[in-house]
Order: structure tokens, then sequence, then C-alpha cells
């Protein structure tokens, strides 16, 4: 499957992470200001969960 990230000018998509749980987390960060963490099905590739966060705990 191919699923296209959420478009944005200012988020970079740079860390993929998988436990082998059947999802994969994808980290986008926008610059000075904050954090995207999109969750996908490994099945399908959809986006089951968005979350946006402070980025000041990295």
């Amino acid at each position: 499957w191919v699923e296209h990230l959420p478009e944005s000018e200012s988020t970079q998509y740079q860390l993929l992470y998988s436990r082998g749980t059947g999802v994969i987390h994808v980290v986008g960060i926008v610059p000075q200001s904050h954090l995207n963490v999109l969750t996908l099905s490994v099945e399908d590739g959809e986006i089951t969960k968005q979350v946006v966060g402070p980025k000041c705990w990295i």
C-alpha cells in the first residue's frame, strides 16, 4: 500500500517507527513549533490517529 502523508509546507517528516504491533508511527516536525505524530495501520496504510504536541519534550 501507499499512503500519502498530510500535505504541509512546514512539516518535515523525519522518523518512522514500528514495534511489530500492526501500526506504524511517523513523526513530523514543524521547526520552532510542534510535532505531528501519525499512526498508520500496517494492513491498509490508513491513518488511524493524529496527535499534535509541543516540541519542547524532545
